[in-house]
């Protein structure tokens, strides 16, 4: 008994890994593809004033695509937005995840405004509707390094 209190503490104490946001951090990042996501074209002006900068991402020999990729300070989180093409107004996310624990919350915290419940938590692929957006959520990496893909989508018409 003593021994798995110890072990709990340790836990407990333990320092989160640098880079990798905590499951609320997460959460406010997939908000931020959320609130960006509109059916004519990413706001990437919002995504700025929400604290993400610009990786300039380019194609094509140095030519800007129709997306663009963001990153923060202090976070290894990735997201990228459509502003044009047939992927307009689309918006991802991935995130690194140190834990299943924290996969789980983030999932019950994208889950709370669902029309619908999310399908059951699996390794797999899972999709849900959010008023205005469709949610796919995909695990992604290894035990090593862990991490989550996620894609809001518009439903509304251009």
């Amino acid at each position: 008994m003593v021994f798995a209190l110890l072990s709990l503490a340790a836990v407990v104490a333990a320092p989160l890994v640098p880079g990798v946001p905590p499951a609320a951090v997460a959460v406010s990042h997939i908000e931020d593809c959320i609130a960006a996501s509109k059916a004519g074209g990413a706001d990437f002006a919002l995504l700025e004033q929400r604290g993400w900068v610009s990786a300039h991402a380019t194609v094509d020999h140095g030519k800007k695509g129709p997306f663009e990729i963001y990153t923060r300070p202090n976070d290894m989180s990735f997201l990228g937005a459509f502003g044009a093409g047939r992927d307009a107004g689309r918006c991802f996310v991935l995130l690194p995840t140190p834990a299943p624990a924290d996969v789980a919350a983030i999932r019950t915290a994208l889950g709370r405004p669902a029309e619908g419940p999310p399908s059951p938590p699996s390794e797999a692929a899972e999709s849900w509707t959010v008023p205005s957006h469709r949610l796919t959520l995909v695990p992604i990496g290894n035990a090593q390094a862990r991490g989550l893909k996620v894609t809001v989508i518009p439903l509304e018409k251009k």
